[in-house]
């Protein structure tokens, strides 16, 4: 996906990026409603603690990690190359702009 392959309904099945295919937009919107309504049927407050609890071990990494991340990004936002990059993208856009 990173490259931007598009993938046939098909191909997208088979490698489990979509669940299922369907033929016309009136099957696609009978099976939302069902997945929806199975959605609805959990209690929100069982939902919300389940995704809470699922995401809390990432999310403390990251809150962890935000310091030494924002310095590895100013490093490397401050570097030569970057800044070189930057002005002549600037210098670039002013001269489309005439």
């Amino acid at each position: 996906m990173q490259l931007g392959t598009l993938f046939s309904a098909d191909e997208a099945l088979d490698i489990g990026l979509v669940d299922t295919v369907v033929n016309t937009k009136e099957e696609a919107e009978a099976l939302a409603a069902e997945e929806m309504r199975q959605w609805l049927a959990v209690p929100d407050v069982g939902r919300r603690l389940t995704k809470n609890t699922i995401r809390k071990l990432v999310l403390d990494e990251f809150c962890a990690a935000r310091p030494d991340d924002l310095q590895r990004f100013c490093d490397h936002v401050e570097s030569e190359k970057v800044q070189a990059s930057i002005s002549e993208y600037l210098a670039a856009l002013k001269g489309a702009k005439k």
